[in-house]
């Protein structure tokens, strides 16, 4: 009878072992995050989050994390198992996501923006991936709070794949997301490459020369008419996701108009360059 309880229990322990494993730590220094985000008044923000540093808060053990372009310079952030929590004040930690719930389960995810704190998140999928050799768990959330917008897929150690904290509905879901993430065990994670397409198609572009040419009709259907300043023989046309990804190129583009219906309803970049100068401008596609 000893033998068979010592064999049971033996079976019992290989098979609590096969179903546990072992995460990458959270956030090793020189982990990076990089984020689009475009909100619905059309304004465009690149978002930069860089692990710089460790810290200890309310006896947990943490890292800093320097958060270019965001509400406040840096957060904290660390792990405990299966959940994820935020420091925003350098006093305590809360809860952002937690990846022991099952669907059907609810939890509150701690956020940081102007006029929210917290939403009430339920889970409807929940699944792993396969990023870096790590069986990385995800869940996908919802909200019925009209305030926030969250329905893509969160990572353990990564965030979500729209913004790293619950997505509000002041930035515009059809476009925004992860750009790509990068740490030092799990490797590179891309969801658009190359990820410093962010950079190519940013800001600083949109500030190109706004009188080289207009556009119109915006929103769109099928013809978007370019109406040049000066002619040129040399001109270009670039139509972008506002995820960065190219949809449409043409070189030595001298019509007067471009073909939209096959393209799919959302925002789109339209970069024109005659040879010497060129202007950026942002549309609306609309069947």
């Amino acid at each position: 009878m000893k033998k068979i309880l010592l064999f049971c229990s033996f079976i019992l322990l290989l098979n609590t072992k096969s179903h546990s494993q072992t995460f990458p730590e959270f956030a090793p220094l020189g982990a990076t995050w990089n984020y689009m985000v475009y909100e619905i008044n059309g304004s465009a923000w690149t978002f930069h989050f860089t692990s710089v540093d460790t810290a200890i808060i309310d006896g947990k053990h943490g890292k800093k994390i320097n958060a270019e372009y965001a509400v406040a310079p840096y957060f904290f952030v660390y792990r405990d198992s299966l959940q994820m929590y935020a420091s925003f004040d350098s006093i305590s930690w809360k809860l952002i996501y937690d990846f022991s719930k099952q669907v059907g389960d609810s939890f509150i995810s701690h956020v940081n923006y102007p006029n929210e704190d917290s939403v009430v998140v339920e889970v409807t999928a929940r699944g792993d991936t396969l990023i870096g050799g790590f069986q990385i768990p995800y869940l996908r959330l919802h909200s019925t709070n009209p305030a926030f917008y969250v329905g893509g897929k969160v990572l353990l150690n990564i965030g979500g794949e729209d913004f790293f904290f619950a997505n509000s509905t002041f930035m515009d879901p059809s476009i925004n997301g992860l750009r790509c993430f990068h740490d030092s065990l799990i490797g590179e994670f891309f969801l658009v490459s190359p990820c410093d397409t962010v950079i190519s198609i940013g800001i600083s572009e949109i500030l190109g020369d706004d009188n080289l040419i207009s556009i119109y009709p915006n929103p769109v259907n099928e013809n978007l008419f370019i109406q040049k300043s000066k002619l040129s023989n040399s001109a270009s046309v670039q139509v972008f996701k506002y995820t960065g990804q190219l949809v449409l190129e043409i070189k030595n583009f001298k019509e007067e108009n471009i073909d939209t219906q096959n393209l799919q309803n959302g925002f789109y970049v339209l970069k024109y360059s005659d040879g010497n100068n060129y202007s950026v401008k942002k549309f609306l596609v609309q069947h």
